[in-house]
């Protein structure tokens, strides 16, 4: 039976070779254990007698930094895509911008083995710098790993106003509309993009921002745009020296 005092690091020493080393006799690189020296047999013989200290396995879980915590997204969609699909889903709380939102469905999340994300009977509301309500009977999208995606929906319907775009870019956006059915796919060009989509039902929605998908540094400039009964889209611009200059 192991000693519950006497814990180890992965792939380090031992909690004895930590404590009795011998500063005058180098260790070997790829060596798990020290030498046995006669200082260091003695120091051994001397640990066995007495009770060890908390060892540093316990120094590592004290000192150690708290996971990080994904920031909450800050509408339905990105929410989404961060929970792992589940029944009878239920959250609120405060998205990373600061809004306060709630959200109920009977099956919501993101599909680990697929990447599939998926909305069933999906209602949710927020309010402050991204204000929306919104609800979908079904609601499905597929992601690559490129950022493109392909969206279907039915029975859908929502009304939205604030700072943080559907496309992920940061400005001003007004929007609202309902559809029987409708699909929506954006193609993704190393950071640009472009979106079309079309609906059977009146929508109409306007957007425009910037955002850095890609995190390269550069700038992308984005809008979108709606009209009732016409085909729908809208696009994301690179500037490698940014839309500010």
């Amino acid at each position: 039976m192991s000693d519950p005092i006497r814990p180890t690091v992965e792939s380090t020493l031992r909690y004895e070779d930590l404590v009795c080393r011998d500063p005058d006799e180098p260790s070997e690189a790829d060596a798990s254990r020290m030498q046995t020296t006669p200082r260091v047999a003695a120091c051994l013989a001397e640990i066995d007698e007495e009770p060890h200290p908390a060892g540093v396995a316990d120094l590592v879980r004290k000192n150690a930094s708290p996971p990080l915590k994904q920031p909450v997204g800050n509408n339905n969609a990105e929410r989404a895509s961060q929970v792992e699909l589940e029944p009878l889903h239920v959250a609120y709380g405060q998205t990373e911008n600061g809004s306060y939102y709630v959200n109920v469905a009977l099956l919501y999340g993101k599909d680990p083995h697929t990447g599939v994300v998926l909305e069933v009977g999906s209602l949710s509301a927020q309010i402050g710098r991204q204000t929306e309500i919104q609800g979908a009977v079904l609601r499905k999208t597929t992601a690559h790993a490129d950022g493109s995606s392909v969206t279907l929906e039915y029975g859908t319907g929502q009304v939205s106003a604030g700072t943080h775009n559907r496309d992920g870019s940061r400005g001003l956006n007004v929007s609202g509309g309902f559809a029987e059915s409708g699909v929506e796919i954006t193609r993704n060009f190393r950071g640009s993009s472009a979106t079309v989509s079309a609906a059977n039902g009146k929508a109409f929605e306007l957007s425009i921002g910037v955002r850095d998908s890609d995190g390269d540094g550069a700038q992308e400039l984005c809008t979108r745009l709606a009209l009732p009964r016409y085909p729908s889209g809208g696009g994301c611009l690179e500037k490698r020296d940014g839309w500010d200059r």
